[in-house]
Order: structure tokens, then sequence, then C-alpha cells
């Protein structure tokens, strides 16, 4: 067995239990590239359904002005794509079905007969993204406060199409 040479300082210190507070990417619409797909299952759901978690790597902020920022270049985000639909919620499973068709629309992946693809294909795609927070549903016990999640709202191809192409 080889020995682990760890150099975090204060490694052993009591504080090092807790995670640090990570806060979330400003709101707005990113250049990202899509980096890593999972499978998984949705235990909230009853009975729980498949996901796809889809780790996104932003580029740059587009700004409202058109304009682009690298503030958050490099970060990551993470979205699960609802795969099925949740029986008892039906108008969130065709919230779910929307957001899994404008993944695979904007990726331009071919969808077989019933809806299935292959996720490798979503691999290194550019997309343009708009992320949004929302509010956790459990208190942070250090802060007492519910934490601020990213949630993306929109994804769009990130092909530029010249303006004689457009029909």
């Amino acid at each position: 067995m080889a020995r682990v040479a760890v150099s975090h300082p204060g490694i052993n210190d009591d504080e090092s239990k807790t995670a640090p507070r990570r806060e979330p990417p400003e709101e707005g619409r990113y250049a990202a590239i899509i980096m890593k797909t999972s499978q998984g299952v949705a235990e909230w759901a009853a009975p729980p359904v498949p996901k796809l978690t889809v780790e996104f790597q932003l580029k740059y902020m587009v700004n409202p002005d058109g304009s682009t920022s690298d503030a958050e270049s490099g970060r990551r985000v993470w979205q699960d794509f609802i795969l099925a639909p949740v029986e008892s919620m039906p108008d969130l499973s065709l919230t779910h079905r929307f957001e899994l068709r404008q993944l695979t629309d904007a990726c331009d992946v071919k969808r077989d007969a019933d809806g299935g693809f292959d996720d490798d294909e979503l691999q290194q795609k550019s997309v343009f993204i708009v992320i949004k927070h929302r509010k956790g549903k459990k208190k942070d016990p250090a802060t007492g406060e519910f934490g601020t999640f990213t949630q993306i709202s929109r994804i769009d191809s990130a092909e530029v199409i010249a303006d004689d192409e457009v029909l």
C-alpha cells in the first residue's frame, strides 16, 4: 500500500470538516461546453425516475448589451434532465420533456423513434445556456439561510448562422 502525501494546511483541524460555501454563478446567459454526462435516478420522484446529469463548463457570459465577460470562465454547473414522466406531477413532466428536447435540439443530437439518444453525442458540444437562481428547501445550519442553487432555464445552439443562410 502506497502512502498518500497531503499538503493541505489545516487538514486535521476541526474547521476542515465543514464544506466551504460555494456561491453560484451570476444569473445570465453564458456560452458553455458540455463536459460530461452521467445517468442516474431522481429519488425525489414518486416512484423514482431515470435522469441524465449534464455538466457544463462556462466559457463566458453574454451581457445584455452583447459584450462578454470572462468573470465566471471555467466554472462548472450541473443540471439534471428527467428522462421519464413523473406520475404524481403530470404538468411538471411536460416541463421535463421540453427541457430534454431543448438539450437534444441545441446539440443536434438524433433521437430514436421512442426519443432515446446516445449521450456520448452531447460531449464537447458548445451551447448557450441561461442560468437562473432558485432557493433550496433546507436551511444551512451554519447560516440559518436557504441555499441558492443554479437552474438552467434555457439551452440554445451555439451554431452561428449567417444572415444570407436564413430562409
